[in-house]
């Protein structure tokens, strides 16, 4: 046994630290029964999320399907493509199955999880790269507590793809060592499927990083073309094997109103971004973001198109003063990869590259934050090679920057009225913080005082990141746990609602909640908790096609992906039946009548329900309705593109405006009858999406987007049996691509089997 922990005694030390350091942030949670709920985005989305993806797993297990379509999202939505672009967590998947524990349970595991797993898979890294123990163990903390991380902790989904950044990169190395790629054929693809988002910036960053290490490995540029081609070639295998998930998302995201947009191109338009880049390396910066503290606004900046821009570089005091060595070392390498860094942080085109040209945004500082802890591992062991005189001016320089920037850039964007803000010890904190890294190096003290120090410090930062900040401990698990059951629990309120009409079993509706008044203003999502179609929410991965309705009446409230539906007619024409609320002043409109009492709300049905569809027989173009500029209009009237007038007036004939007999609905599917006196043109109340398939009589008739992007079909004269199945656009391309990668996979561990068996 002894020998055992000789053996391992750095990794031991390492997850001994780990857990030391994790056990400070998270054990106060649980000690004062504080939800460990640490964001806006953690309670209005990812809760919420983890809840329906758990509802689509139990729908699939039950039908024998895979979860393709969301009913209960915003209006409905490509639940394959748009989960998988970006709140798609790889590790919610494992947690599913544990029904009886709370999402704050949830995260809180999963957050040990990932700072173990990043802070293995970095020391895994660093074997690989032959660096010695001590070297390897610092760096292992570095990364798994960066600032990068600690935010990340109140946005788990990044936190879930940051863990396995140097896994790839530990596979690259392998590559230039063994030759080998069938690993990272399987790592690349299972990053490409965990979180699309991210992925985009890892590709981009791995041309950097590769060609950084061809130079140092080899000391010039020729052949690198030659080496790195099965690389490439092994990259795209991982990307095939991944395109079922892929394709469809590509296909989704063209879409998406977030896509190509920039408010910023060579100036950022606020000196903040400017200021945070210049202190990025000494800034905790988890310190003062997600916080709603008054220096906040210092190191965040809001750009016009809604992205947070915060520089979240630091990895330690320690980790700063090495990268100033790293760029004045003899290596040209460090300076131009250094150098190509800072110009993708100060010029927005740079980071909008990163961000798949869209609004300049530093998410892809992950990759950044990695690059220079490794940079900085050399220092480590052989502190006598520092550069005394560098040390000293880096050290007058960031501290009389520290202490006196914030300051003026305060005053400069948001003047100070009542002296300076108490969160300013803070930076005092980080200017002591930095004496004291600065003396360790400048005396050359042993490794042990160096890991001592750097663990001290990242377990301040740590805790202040977190339950340190008044901000993430808002909520006790009594309030979280009332807000979430306000409308008891999952599928009660469908359950109530059948015993007050029993044909609610065939029909499809939608029921209005006034957030305020019901949910406490704590989400717009909590329906997905209830499992019932609402009309309001907070979800970048909406139906982009239903941004149209915007020329018909607003639904979107203070940012594009914020959603609340209140226009009377929009609430009719969206088959809203029921409406719960506390109060009748708080019903959209006044054809509502009061039909029950559900845990002491009062429960009203809207006269003016029909059943999902809406069969017409006039229309008139788009431009000829912003002339007229009233939403009545959608309900008797459709609202087509000017150059489809023509071709779907020809289908106009009959109007009906009850709805479905009966409707059935599935996961993927929904099938419905109605009869028509003569043919019509029929819309659904839900988006349009290339991927609805809609059969009409046992024939498959063309879909149309209208209606202010819902999605429309044309019927026949007499009975229609209507059908319609759900496949993301592109998936079925995306199966054989996948299935292509593995053909591919295969033979390339034939191949390194064969070359194995012959030496």
């Amino acid at each position: 046994m002894m020998d055992f922990f000789k053996k391992n005694k750095k990794i031991i030390i390492l997850i001994s630290t780990v857990l030391i350091i994790i056990a400070i942030c998270i054990l106060p949670y649980i000690l004062t029964d504080t939800a460990f709920i640490l964001s806006w985005d953690m309670r209005t989305q990812y809760s919420l999320f983890y809840e329906n993806l758990k509802t689509a797993f139990e729908t699939s297990i039950q039908e024998g399907t895979l979860p393709f379509f969301s009913w209960t999202t915003f209006l409905g939505n490509n639940f394959w493509a748009s989960k998988l672009f970006y709140y798609h967590d790889i590790f919610d998947y494992f947690f599913t199955v544990f029904k009886n524990l709370t999402y704050s349970q949830i995260v809180m595991i999963q957050t040990v999880i990932k700072v173990m797993g990043a802070s293995l898979f970095f020391y895994y890294y660093c074997h690989i790269r032959n660096y010695s123990k001590n070297a390897a163990i610092y760096g292992s903390i570095c990364f798994g507590f960066s600032a990068w991380a600690l935010d990340s902790f109140c946005n788990p989904f990044f936190l879930s793809f940051y863990v396995f950044t140097p896994l790839y990169f530990a596979c690259i190395e392998n590559y230039f060592v063994k030759k080998k790629i069938s690993v990272y054929i399987l790592v690349t693809a299972f990053l490409a499927i965990t979180n699309y988002y991210s992925f985009y910036t890892l590709s981009v960053f791995t041309v950097f990083y590769f060609v950084f290490r061809y130079y140092q490995i080899n000391l010039k540029f020729s052949g690198l073309i030659k080496c790195s081609l099965p690389l490439i070639g092994a990259y795209f295998i991982g990307v095939f094997l991944s395109g079922f998930a892929l394709i469809p998302e590509l296909l989704d995201i063209i879409g998406n109103s977030r896509l190509g947009e920039s408010s910023s191109f060579l100036v950022y338009d606020s000196i903040k971004p400017y200021f945070a880049i210049l202190l990025g390396i000494f800034t905790p910066t988890s310190l003062f973001l997600n916080h709603s503290l008054e220096f906040q606004s210092v190191f965040e900046t809001i750009s016009s198109n809604n992205t947070v821009l915060g520089v979240l570089c630091w990895a330690g005091s320690i980790h700063g003063f090495l990268i100033v060595q790293s760029f004045f070392s003899k290596k040209r390498e460090n300076k131009f990869i250094l150098l190509l860094f800072l110009l993708l942080l100060i010029i927005p085109l740079g980071s909008s590259l990163m961000h798949g040209f869209s609004e300049p945004s530093f998410r892809w500082t992950q990759f950044m934050v990695f690059f220079t802890i490794v940079l900085t591992l050399p220092y480590i062991d052989r502190i006598e090679i520092i550069n005394d005189k560098v040390l000293k001016w880096t050290y007058i320089i960031g501290a009389i920057l520290m202490i006196m920037l914030p300051i003026v850039i305060h005053n400069v964007t948001a003047p100070m009225e009542m002296g300076f803000p108490i969160e300013y010890t803070r930076i005092v904190l980080v200017v002591i913080s930095m004496t004291i890294a600065f003396l360790i190096l400048r005396k050359n003290l042993e490794f042990k005082y160096i890991y001592l120090f750097t663990v001290l410090e990242i377990t301040v930062v740590a805790f202040y990141s977190t339950f340190g900040n008044p901000y993430t401990k808002q909520f006790s698990n009594k309030t979280v746990y009332g807000v979430e059951h306000v409308l008891k629990d999952k599928n009660e309120l469908n359950e109530y609602l059948y015993t007050l009409d029993e044909e609610n079993r065939n029909q499809f509706y939608r029921i209005y909640v006034p957030a305020s008044a019901i949910y406490w203003d704590y989400s717009t999502n909590l329906n997905l908790n209830y499992n019932f179609k609402g009309l309001m929410s907070y979800d970048s991965t909406y139906s982009s096609a239903i941004l149209q309705m915007n020329e018909i009446s607003s639904i979107s409230t203070y940012l594009a992906w914020a959603f609340d539906i209140q226009d009377s007619n929009l609430i009719d024409y969206f088959s809203t039946k029921y409406a719960v609320v506390s109060n009748p002043d708080q019903l959209p409109h006044q054809n509502f009548v009061e039909v029950g009492i559900y845990n002491d709300f009062s429960v009203y049905e809207n006269i003016n329900y029909q059943n999902f569809i809406r069969v017409y027989d006039k229309a008139i173009s788009l431009s000829e309705y912003k002339k007229i500029n009233d939403s009545s209009v959608i309900l008797d009237t459709l609202i087509v593109d000017d150059n489809m007038i023509n071709e779907l007036s020809g289908y106009l004939g009959d109007s009906n405006f009850e709805g479905f007999d009966w409707v059935s609905l599935e996961q993927n599917t929904f099938v419905g009858d109605i009869e028509l006196k003569e043919k019509g043109f029929a819309t659904i109340s839900i988006p349009f999406d290339k991927g609805w398939k809609i059969i009409v009589n046992g024939v498959e008739v063309s879909t149309y987007n209208v209606q202010g992007g819902t999605l429309g079909f044309p019927l026949e004269k007499g009975y229609n049996h209507v059908e319609g199945y759900f496949v993301p656009s592109g998936f079925k391309l995306g199966v054989v691509v996948s299935l292509t990668g593995l053909i591919l996979f295969i033979g390339v561990v034939i191949l390194q089997y064969k070359k194995n068996f012959s030496k």
